[in-house]
């Protein structure tokens, strides 16, 4: 226990020469390296973190560091992402960690609501030469990573502090991360260690706060003239406003390296047409699901269902296979509640209602918040991270803007991309169910009519400008495929089909897809979140992970030359090159 008598003693720190500490770092082995710059980011993120009720873990894997932040709701991704991209290149890493990657998920959790990973890219000489504001930042840097150590140092003098160590990345995962500081041996029976002993250990304490201000002030210019200085830790409260001001100031000076985006397939969310299927409480419907739908820049969506008070249908329902929705306007602040921003409007049930029912869900939708796409000739521009994205939604009928007509496709697409870093497209295309899971670059039929050839507007598309196709429409999950380096989504399935749409089998597997684009708009990373409806159409978390099975399968079967990689995890990355 520690001795309450003992004050907390003042440190004079002695930053020394970088060639002293290069030669100290060169002694150590790679392995003990590598413990180092784990047990250092995991100080450096638990001393800012011990206030805000984030609990982290860090650890190593062969190249790779992996940084896992909990809390009782979902850890802010951009602000959590944005500070680990500017510090961890600025640390003194062992050299063959190369990889970054964070998982931010809710306490209670086996899944994570969001996954990023970057590349640890070292900074290069001439970026010591830094601007005033970007000074500023690394003196703040300093502050936090000299009140880290100070507090741990202070600690040790008071007393033997037991560290505990959080719960497994993941469950699932039997490999655990120690992040547990070494003890200090002591003598045994009081024994009075000898002057070469004390002389030894006081080296060795030396030695250790040369390494760990070697991680901490590495971003100093080496002819940087410092003066020892005298310290004493921070309160915590002090840590915390440090690092806000920290992350602001990097937010305000670096600019964006991606923008991420989630989407989801076809949302029927019950109707009252022609009798009441509605549920009780809407937001239910999203129970399950709504953490994993929150981190992104953007949330899209497929809305399958008018939004009107109009009464009558546009559709003969009495006709077999024939079906018109029709949900209340109120369920326009439900979609906004959950998150989303943009809706597609381009489809077969956007008109059950005419074009009464038509205008008066985009009204709502729009007095709501949100953003509707579909319209015949329009563009629709968001900016996120000052980063302008254009949204056009297609469909195979003429009165929206069709797949058919690639001349005006090509047109628009051109229009965006002029005023826009990013072009998303919408595809409301292919045939329906079970039978049409394949993708197959040709016409599809369905009933009669003619459903588009999906694979040539989707590759057209982005021939023509676009970043990346969002397809729904087949009320089942496609295979996805990565064309000149943008990814096509050939079908994003049912999400929500409340008491409306099939549920069985292979029907019922879903996903919430979330996608990484760098600002040339190329695929970066991704995510198949696994959702499964039930009996009810509400969507599930899918722990067995089925849509990601079924997705990869079909990706290998479909398109067996795509450089994707989906792990049993649903992870999507691109395979290495060679």
């Amino acid at each position: 226990m520690p001795n309450a008598q003992c004050p907390i003693p003042k440190i004079s720190v002695h930053l020394w020469e970088e060639k002293i500490v290069d030669k100290l770092n060169r002694d150590d082995r790679s392995k003990q390296r590598k413990q180092k710059n784990v047990k250092a980011i995991a100080e450096l993120l638990r001393t800012v973190l011990q206030t805000q009720d984030i609990a982290v873990k860090v650890g190593s894997k062969d190249s790779a560091i992996y940084v896992v932040l909990e809390s009782a709701s979902i850890p802010p991704r951009k602000k959590w992402v944005s500070y680990l991209k500017y510090t961890l290149p600025r640390l003194r890493l062992e050299s063959s960690l190369q990889t970054v990657k964070v998982y931010g998920r809710q306490l209670g959790r086996k899944r994570a609501a969001w996954v990023e990973a970057f590349e640890l890219a070292r900074p290069k000489a001439s970026d010591i030469q830094r601007s005033k504001v970007k000074q500023t930042v690394n003196f703040l840097f300093c502050l936090v990573g000299c009140s880290s150590f100070l507090i741990g140092a202070s600690w040790n003098w008071i007393g033997d502090r037991e560290w505990h160590s959080n719960a497994a990345i993941f469950s699932s995962n039997p490999e655990t991360m120690s992040l547990e500081p070494e003890t200090t041996k002591t003598k045994a029976n009081n024994e009075t260690p000898s002057a070469s002993e004390t002389n030894e250990a006081k080296n060795q304490s030396n030695n250790q706060a040369k390494g760990r201000f070697n991680l901490l002030f590495e971003s100093l210019s080496p002819d940087s003239k410092i003066e020892p200085i005298l310290l004493q830790p921070f309160p915590s409260a002090n840590l915390v406003a440090i690092f806000e001001n920290i992350s602001d100031t990097i937010e305000a000076s670096l600019p964006p390296a991606s923008i991420a985006i989630k989407a989801v397939g076809d949302i029927v969310p019950g109707t009252n047409f022609p009798s009441n299927k509605l549920p009780a409480k809407p937001d239910l419907l999203f129970e399950s699901v709504e953490p994993y739908l929150q981190g992104a820049d953007l949330l899209f969506g497929n809305l399958e269902c008018p939004l009107t008070l109009h009464p009558y249908s546009a559709k003969d329902i009495s006709r077999p296979l024939v079906f018109a929705f029709r949900a209340p306007p109120s369920y326009a602040q439900v979609f906004k509640k959950i998150g989303f921003d943009v809706m597609n409007i381009a489809n077969n049930h956007s008109s059950d209602f005419g074009s009464v029912g038509l205008k008066d869900t985009i009204a709502h939708l729009e007095k709501a918040g949100l953003k509707t796409i579909g319209q015949k000739n329009e563009i629709i521009y968001l900016t996120v991270k000052n980063v302008p994205v254009a949204w056009i939604g297609f469909s195979t009928y003429h009165y929206h803007n069709s797949v058919h007509d690639l001349e005006n496709a090509q047109r628009l697409i051109a229009e965006a991309k002029q005023k826009a870093e990013i072009v998303v497209v919408s595809m409301q295309a292919g045939a329906e169910g079970v039978a049409a899971k394949h993708v197959r670059n040709r016409t599809e039929m369905f009933y009669g009519e003619n459903r588009g050839n999906v694979v040539r507007f989707a590759r057209f598309a982005i021939d023509a400008g676009a970043d990346l196709i969002l397809g729904h429409g087949p009320h089942i999950t496609r295979a996805l495929e990565l064309y000149k380096g943008k990814l096509i989504a050939y079908s994003l399935g049912n999400f929500i089909g409340y008491r409306s749409l099939s549920t069985a089998g292979q029907l019922s597997y879903s996903l919430i897809l979330e996608v990484e684009l760098d600002l040339e708009g190329n695929f970066v990373s991704g995510q198949i979140i696994p959702v499964r409806l039930d009996r009810k159409g509400i969507p599930r978390i899918d722990t067995q992970y089925g849509s990601v099975d079924f997705i990869g399968n079909l990706t290998k079967s479909d398109f067996p030359q795509t450089p994707l990689i989906i792990d049993s995890q649903g992870e999507i990355a691109i395979k290495p090159q060679g």
